[in-house]
Parts: structure tokens; C-alpha cells; sequence
């Protein structure tokens, strides 16, 4: 489980870090979390109870921590993996490239 109890708005490189070793992330809802866990692999929380709830069901409860795990990996591997990244780096390379030749 990677909590993250932050107040502020931070890169969620340590939730995609998590989720390619399939472990579930708790995440304060701002900005670019919110849209990072709507991949199905993080829980959002907005007060401190929240969090406590959320931290607490997933200690005690395997089968929701191995399900939100397993959606995890699987956003890792739609849209965070070295493939994935490549891929999107080289179309972009060659839009530019086509853009810059028009």
C-alpha cells in the first residue's frame, strides 16, 4: 500500500512506481492525482478520516488491496510502461517533424 498523505499537489511518480509492482496507492483528490487514480488502482481521499478509512480497509481486507493491486499493474501497463512511453515519444517525434517539413 503506498500512502499519499501530502497536502499539496506532487508529480505521481511514486504511484506509478507502485502500480508497476501492483501495489495499491491512497492519494489526497487534487489536480493530477484525481486523474492518475481513475485508473481503478488508487483510492482518493479528501479528509484525514478518509484517509484513516481507506488505509485501515486495505490492511484488513486482501481481497479489495489484491483486486485495487491487480488494477494498478494494469494502468501501469496501459499507459506507464517504457513501450507505451516510446511509442508515444517517437509519433510525437514525427508529427513535429512532419509539421516542421509542411
Amino acid at each position: 500500500i503506498l500512502p499519499r498523505p501530502g497536502r499539496g499537489l506532487r508529480l505521481g511518480l511514486s504511484a506509478a512506481e507502485a502500480f508497476s509492482n501492483g501495489t495499491p496507492a491512497v492519494m489526497r483528490d487534487i489536480g493530477a492525482l484525481t486523474e492518475l487514480a481513475g485508473g481503478g488502482g488508487a483510492l482518493l481521499y479528501r479528509t484525514d478520516t478518509d484517509l484513516e478509512t481507506h488505509l485501515e480497509m486495505l490492511r484488513t481486507e486482501p481481497i479489495v488491496r489484491d483486486r485495487l493491486g491487480q488494477a494498478a499493474r494494469d494502468q501501469y501497463e496501459r499507459e506507464f510502461a517504457a513501450e507505451i512511453h516510446l511509442r508515444k515519444y517517437y509519433a510525437l517525434i514525427e508529427r513535429l517533424s512532419k509539421s516542421r517539413t509542411s
